[in-house]
């Protein structure tokens, strides 16, 4: 294996780690609801959620 091959393999799982990230970040934040759930409904307030 040659230093260029070697740069080459952690440039793309830095930039591949990169891009999954930013995808589970931008999913992550789709889903965010400000209504309580139903499960929790006894335990946490509505204003303190």
């Amino acid at each position: 294996m040659t230093a260029t091959t070697i740069l080459s393999a952690i440039i793309t799982i830095v930039l591949a780690d990169f891009l999954l990230e930013r995808g589970l970040s931008f999913l992550n934040c789709r889903s965010i609801s400000t209504q309580l759930p139903g499960e929790v409904k006894g335990i946490y307030s509505e204003e303190k959620y």
